[in-house]
């Protein structure tokens, strides 16, 4: 029986990765092998999400090792059930945990055949996105967000974990490159031998820099850990509903500059009515149908933006008000 887990680094293409390989169950089944997902809670439905993880590898030493030995017994029961022979589970946040992970390793190094998949990629590129995904995105360090130049030396020593994972680790694992052109999915497939067909589109959880000054000023205002999903209950949520381009928005309900295309296949109909009512309209120009100037249009939507906050303000404080009155009343 053989388990993959595919542990990081994160910023490495890992997203996608999980994707396609939810994506591919039943091809996976095909193959005798089966995708555990991302949390330990095949084991036990208390360990699923972020702080299952954290809970499981805050266990002692002791209860790491009898952990790892209930992972092996949960294993076999699907492999019985489901013909199964390799298991796949894919969490970035194992790889900053490599001295609390030991116990569990040893134990299922000798109970399993165990592989391990660790993307590197040049730090060049890595900082700038991590910052933005820890810093920014999901801020994990307490007080506010901290200027890329305070937080970077943080990041920085991620690097430091790939030395005990080759020391203690190293006949187990498969470094891969990461890089711009790397098709992650397909050199995954590659890593874990299997076939992996791929999703439909590219899965990017990258924010666009606007979005990231938001998130940065709206955070900054916790002194905890800021999930991203705070910000967009209270602000907005891009992946729900992505915030329109304005360009766009111009281009698709202000640019009237194609109004002789649009009456080209009636034209000969209107023709003959504008002949027999005695009025032209038709060969007047569009002069006035070219879309206005995008600065006009950010001027006067900041004028609106204005009124607009200063009205939501006051309607705000009035429910505030009677909150408060409803408050003093029920005391």
């Amino acid at each position: 029986m053989r388990l993959i887990l595919h542990v990081g680094m994160g910023k490495t293409g890992t997203s996608s990765i999980q994707k396609v390989l939810e994506a591919n169950q039943a091809g996976l089944k095909a193959q005798k092998a089966h995708y555990l997902g991302m949390w330990f809670d095949f084991v036990d439905p208390r360990y699923h999400g972020i702080q299952g993880v954290r809970d499981v590898f805050e266990q002692s030493p002791d209860e790491l090792g009898e952990f790892a030995e209930a992972t092996v017994e949960r294993l076999r029961e699907i492999e019985a059930r489901d013909g199964v022979d390799t298991f796949i589970l894919s969490n970035e946040d194992l790889f900053g945990r490599i001295q609390k992970l030991d116990p569990f390793l040893s134990v299922l190094k000798r109970h399993l055949d165990l592989g391990i998949v660790i993307y590197v990629r040049d730090i060049h590129s890595w900082l700038p996105s991590a910052y933005a995904q820890w810093g920014i995105h999901h801020k994990v360090q307490k007080g506010p967000v901290k200027t890329f130049a305070e937080d970077a030396p943080r990041l920085v020593k991620t690097y430091r974990a790939l030395a005990p994972w080759q020391e203690q680790h190293g006949e187990h694992i498969s470094f891969r490159k990461y890089d711009k052109s790397t098709d992650v999915v397909e050199d995954f497939a590659e890593a874990i031998g299997k076939r992996l067909e791929p999703a439909p589109a590219r899965h990017l959880e990258r924010s666009e820099p606007v979005e990231l000054l938001l998130r940065a000023a709206f955070n900054t205002r916790f002194q905890g850990e800021v999930f991203p999903g705070k910000f967009n209950r209270a602000v907005v949520n891009t992946q729900a509903a992505p915030v329109p381009r304005l360009e766009t928005a111009i281009e698709n309900y202000l640019d009237y500059s194609t109004v002789d295309a649009v009456i080209a296949p009636d034209r000969e109909v209107l023709e003959r009515i504008s002949a027999e009512i005695g009025i032209d309209f038709l060969s007047g120009d569009q002069e006035t149908s070219h879309p206005p100037r995008r600065s006009d249009l950010e001027d006067r939507l900041l004028d609106y933006m204005i009124t607009i906050m200063l009205n939501q303000a006051q309607r705000i404080q009035v429910l505030e008000n009677a909150v408060r009155d409803l408050k003093a009343e029920s005391d």
